[in-house]
């Protein structure tokens, strides 16, 4: 990852990573709503200040894996 002027970027990156990296920055906790395929690798980055929902939107349309937030 890389966080320089409020971006963090991916790159080569497992949905899990991504959703760890996601996880990190909003303080959260996401599940993926369908299994990973742990050969397929994706690109991107977002801004610190995107909304969680923005993010997720866009992550998902990344990567065709629907993501969900989980409740404690």
């Amino acid at each position: 990852t890389i966080w320089r002027k409020g971006v963090i970027a991916y790159e080569n990156a497992t949905i899990e990573t991504i959703i760890q990296l996601i996880e990190e920055v909003y303080q959260v906790h996401l599940v993926a709503g369908t299994p990973a395929d742990p050969t397929q690798r994706f690109t991107g980055a977002f801004r610190r200040t995107q909304t969680l929902e923005s993010v997720i939107e866009q992550t998902e349309k990344l990567t065709a894996i629907p993501l969900s937030l989980q409740r404690p």
